[in-house]
């Protein structure tokens, strides 16, 4: 479906590509699309929460 949202046209993709790593091929198709990609850390597909990641290193609860 990602694919395709890039080769239809689409503005822009929210959610982290499910698949890694990420070929040549995929990524010069987004840029040359101009596709705007902005991953969203809730959302991995798989993987690990990205947003644990920072609960892990950080503090926030802390951070004014």
């Amino acid at each position: 479906m990602n694919l395709t949202e890039i080769i239809d046209g689409y503005p822009g993709h929210e959610h982290s590509y499910p698949i890694t790593p990420l070929y040549k091929d995929i990524i010069e198709s987004a840029s040359k699309s101009q596709i705007a990609y902005t991953p969203t850390l809730l959302v991995s597909y798989g993987g690990p929460w990205a947003e644990n990641y920072y609960y892990s290193r950080e503090n926030p609860y802390h951070d004014q």
